[in-house]
């Protein structure tokens, strides 16, 4: 493998954590949002990620290594959840029904605050194997300079 390969696996794993980031935010910013229509609370969001071969297991990982391919990560879906929501009642609030209720998505910001750590965190992982694979590769080019 050489080290572009490297970079790219590390790229991938990049921007599927940034999209993970960006669905979690996407949450937590509507998590208090409020409407007059049940059907029409919003519903949370989650990404599914996976290999770019869509399987690989330790016996194939050899292939993947000699070809260079389908290798890093991808996304393969950002799905809504079965939105499960809040009724309240709240008669003042602009945005309530005939009978005085709004309705808010049942969503836990505790929880997509550790899905976003979770994000973070894979991240920072993936930029600290890019750096390791940098001072790998300039490690190689001082030492053939000699």
């Amino acid at each position: 493998m050489d080290y572009f390969t490297a970079f790219e696996i590390s790229k991938s794993g990049l921007v599927a954590e940034k999209t993970r980031m960006d669905v979690v935010a996407l949450n937590i910013a509507n998590s208090n949002s409020v409407v007059s229509d049940s059907s029409k609370v919003y519903k949370p969001m989650k990404v599914f990620t996976g290999p770019k071969s869509g399987n690989v297991t330790l016996t194939s990982f050899q292939h993947h290594l000699a070809t260079q391919q389908n290798m890093g990560v991808d996304v393969l879906s950002i799905e809504e959840l079965a939105g499960k929501f809040k009724k309240i009642h709240e008669p003042k609030n602009p945005y309530a029904d005939s009978n005085g209720y709004v309705y808010r998505p049942d969503i836990n910001p505790a929880s997509e605050m550790i899905e976003m750590m979770s994000a973070l965190r894979a991240y920072q992982a993936n930029i600290k194997a890019i750096s390791a694979t940098k001072a790998m590769a300039n490690e190689a080019l001082r030492i053939g300079a000699k």
